[in-house]
């Protein structure tokens, strides 16, 4: 088993004071070929992101390269975890430019075998 990564949305996370900036688009990929047949499970330790209809304004997307379309998710959802099937995973952090931040995110990952 490989040891857990974790992605914030901002550096500053853990200051009670911070908030994520608006109009930020950050893109990170996690490419799985060293163990093809294993999933990745994302752990969100923090996650509140402005909550917006259809997550339109403030999101995190995620899409695979293994399933149909993407997933945006906003809102408070710390202390849940997804699993997602894929060699290719692309995270895009999204703040629109009218956005007046949240607390962010705090995502650790690994692979787990299927």
């Amino acid at each position: 088993m490989e040891k857990n990564r974790t992605f914030y949305s901002h550096s500053d996370l853990d200051s009670k004071a911070s908030v994520y900036l608006p109009n930020v688009t950050c893109v990170w990929k996690i490419e799985n070929v060293k163990w093809p047949a294993w999933k990745t499970v994302l752990s969100f330790a923090v996650f509140s992101l402005r909550k917006s209809e259809n997550c339109t304004a403030d999101y995190l997307e995620l899409e695979s390269d293994q399933e149909d379309g993407s997933q945006r998710y906003c809102g408070d959802l710390g202390g849940q975890s997804l699993v997602v099937k894929g060699n290719l995973l692309t995270l895009t952090f999204h703040s629109a430019a009218d956005s007046e931040g949240g607390k962010g995110f705090k995502i650790d990952y690994r692979r787990a075998k299927t």
